[in-house]
């Protein structure tokens, strides 16, 4: 099958200026998703705007996982690349995974900047997520870019996939199951590192990355998100607010400073008005 070209238009004086596709390098943190991960690959080949390679960072998997992307490589358009890391954490694999990517760009395609994308293993990008990221990030103004997650499973109870929902969108911040942001800035804010320098393997932090890095570029510019697409992932069987993660969050916020990315994912005034604030998009 053929894909679209994606062609931007500007109008600057007068003049309409076509800009080519950006490109798109993706990574993938995982750690045993067998039985999930074939679909978040097939979400990336059905892009819109099509992705030039997925680095798959695994930590170790004990299940089918490394068959199942060795397959998934056959199929798609695009070089996958798995790379294990035995014991690695999420921070550490999310670290490694962003710089292959940002290499991708700048040393193998030669551009001077490009999109990295971050999808997790049991997650699934709506088609046009690229293609809406890539919208928001050739502003200069936007750093970040994020949709709105929805469960995987039509069958979830109904209570469950609006309490998830909600959860998950209330503070309208891009969460590390699917996001986006240019290559550029991911070496100029040092990534996931909470300062320059850090030692990933040895901070006792191995969880909340994607707010590490989302607070980092948040005060630098502005953040995407976006109901026009959405991501697509599994219920955890694990509250993603549980005490430990947000003692963590709380550390992280002494290291990197005020952030308001933890506390706003808590506050109950964003799970109260949600859906008032959707309604006024």
């Amino acid at each position: 099958d053929l894909k679209p070209i994606l062609l931007t238009f500007k109008n600057l004086g007068g003049f309409i200026v076509i800009m080519p596709e950006m490109k798109v390098a993706a990574f993938m943190p995982v750690l045993n998703e067998g039985g999930r991960i074939k679909r978040a690959i097939d979400s990336l080949q059905n892009q819109t705007h099509s992705i030039s390679k997925l680095y798959v960072i695994d930590g170790g998997s004990t299940d089918s996982t490394h068959e199942e992307v060795k397959e998934k490589a056959d199929e798609v358009d695009f070089e996958i690349e798995l790379d294990v890391l035995q014991g690695a954490g999420v921070r550490y694999s999310s670290q490694y995974g962003a710089e292959k990517a940002t290499e991708h760009i700048t040393e193998e395609l030669g551009e001077d900047d490009g999109m990295v994308l971050r999808v997790e293993g049991d997650s699934a990008l709506g088609e046009n997520f690229v293609e809406e990221a890539s919208r928001y990030l050739q502003k200069e103004d936007y750093k970040v870019f994020g949709a709105a997650v929805k469960p995987h499973d039509p069958s979830t109870k109904p209570v469950t996939k609006q309490i998830f929902t909600v959860l998950q969108n209330a503070e309208m911040l891009p969460k590390g199951r699917g996001m986006a942001f240019m290559a550029q800035d991911f070496y100029d804010f040092d990534g996931y590192r909470m300062k320059p320098g850090e030692k990933i393997k040895e901070s006792g932090i191995d969880c909340l990355e994607d707010g590490i890095l989302v607070s980092k570029l948040q005060k630098e510019g502005k953040v995407a998100f976006s109901h026009n697409t959405h991501v697509r992932s599994t219920v955890p069987s694990t509250t993603a607010t549980s005490m430990d993660r947000w003692k963590k969050g709380l550390k992280i916020e002494r290291e990197i400073g005020p952030t308001g990315y933890y506390t706003k994912a808590v506050s109950p005034v964003n799970v109260m008005t949600y859906p008032l604030r959707r309604l006024l998009e």
